[in-house]
This record gives structure tokens, C-alpha cells and sequence, in this order.
């Protein structure tokens, strides 16, 4: 087989592989944007575990920020502005944890989203809280609350 052949051939075989390879590449690059079915203005009620009472609850996703608000006298705040870190976005589910610290305190926030459709979301939201004490046990609370959160597309100032 001379050189030439053996070129043209290779050739034929790298022509052949060429779809399967478009399709990695093509595969690979819905893998990088799986944030975005999490991107948007969610808003909606979560209560306390088995209780009836609702409170309004609010996350923005963009990327990887995710900002989480409170109805404050009929306006959304920001509850903090630290930056939150993603453990983990799996197609339709999502888990994020921040922690943070002030005085005598600490606190981590766990917030598991799974994708009910596309404008719908099931939030499980936990809080836990640490109030060190001198010379014994610290105390130590906590908050679970669940409920589903909606895409919303206006301005939201007022909830």
C-alpha cells in the first residue's frame, strides 16, 4: 500500500467519524448550558412543615448567581448578596448551600430545586442556625420549609 493510499484511506476513515464527533461536540454543549432551565425569577409560597400558613418566597437564578428575597412591608429585599455555591445541577434538579456567620452565630441555608416543568418549581429550603454560648451548649435552631415557586416574566418590586 503506498503512502498516497494509505492517506486517502485514513481520510475515508476520519470522514466517517466526523457525525459522530459533531454529535459529542453537539451532545457536550447542552451538558455546559443545564443552568439554564434554573434561570429565571421564581416566585411563589413555601410553608413550614406541616403547617397550612404560606409566606411569600422569592429566588432569581442568572448563571450561577442565585439570589434569594424576602416579602418585607410589600416589597421584595434581597436577604444577602454572598454568593451562594451550586452543589450540584443534575437535568431537572438543582441543590445550593450558603453559609455565613455574624457575632455569635452561624447559619447554612440548603436549597434543593427540582424541576416540575418549565415554569414550575418545587423548592425544599432549609435553614439551620448555631448561637454559640460560653461555657456551655450552644444553641441551635432551625426552619424547613417546601413549596412550589413560578417562572415570572414582570417587574417584581412589590409581592
Amino acid at each position: 500500500m503506498t503512502v498516497q493510499h494509505r492517506t486517502i484511506v485514513l481520510l475515508a476513515k476520519a470522514w466517517r467519524i466526523l457525525p459522530v464527533l459533531a454529535s459529542v461536540l453537539i451532545y457536550g454543549g447542552a451538558q455546559a448550558t443545564v443552568s439554564q432551565p434554573f434561570d429565571g425569577d421564581w416566585r411563589g409560597e413555601i410553608a413550614k412543615q406541616n403547617q397550612s400558613a404560606k409566606v411569600p418566597f422569592r429566588i432569581v437564578v442568572r448563571g450561577e448567581t442565585f439570589t434569594q428575597y424576602f416579602c418585607s412591608s410589600g416589597v421584595w429585599k434581597v436577604v444577602e448578596k454572598r454568593k451562594k455555591k451550586w452543589l450540584g445541577r443534575l437535568r431537572n434538579q438543582a441543590a445550593v448551600v450558603w453559609i455565613h456567620q455574624g457575632g455569635v452565630w452561624t447559619e447554612t441555608h440548603m436549597y434543593s430545586l427540582s424541576l416540575v416543568n418549565e415554569d414550575t418549581l418545587e423548592l425544599t429550603w432549609v435553614r439551620h442556625v448555631n448561637n454559640m454560648k460560653k461555657d456551655r451548649n450552644n444553641t441551635t435552631w432551625h426552619l424547613f420549609r417546601q413549596g412550589m415557586l413560578h417562572r415570572s416574566t414582570g417587574i417584581a418590586k412589590e409581592c
